[in-house]
């Protein structure tokens, strides 16, 4: 799904609910992570919400952002917006909401869809 046509929509399945909830572009995350020269950076915040009946663990790492080109990147960065989604566990019936860092050209930008995998499942 792309999010620049879903930005706020509520996607589910299995029992998780995903919205992205805002986007934004920097080039400076904190104190020490930068965009290489020429980049930027592309942080997501993203609300999951556990209503199966069984803890599950969030990692930034299921997170994937492609570009209109094909390319893949990965979450990029350990310091970012607050809070920050590292690899945490939702019990049944809670919540998490946290930004999600990707480096991207900024040639790039105007085409791109984030996926969320959990257990290997495109969301």
């Amino acid at each position: 799904f792309c999010l620049s046509r879903g930005l706020g929509d509520v996607y589910k399945r299995q029992g998780l609910s995903v919205t992205f909830l805002e986007i934004a572009e920097d080039t400076k995350l904190g104190y020490y992570d930068k965009a290489e020269e020429g980049m930027l950076i592309r942080s997501v915040k993203v609300q999951i919400i556990n209503n199966t009946e069984e803890a599950l663990t969030v990692s930034p790492y299921d997170f994937k952002l492609s570009d209109n080109n094909g390319k893949d990147y990965s979450q990029d960065f350990t310091q970012g917006k607050e809070p920050i989604i590292s690899q945490n566990e939702i019990r049944p019936g809670k919540k998490l909401v946290g930004y999600i860092e990707f480096e991207q050209s900024p040639v790039d930008a105007e085409g791109w869809e984030i996926t969320y995998s959990p257990k290997g499942e495109s969301f």
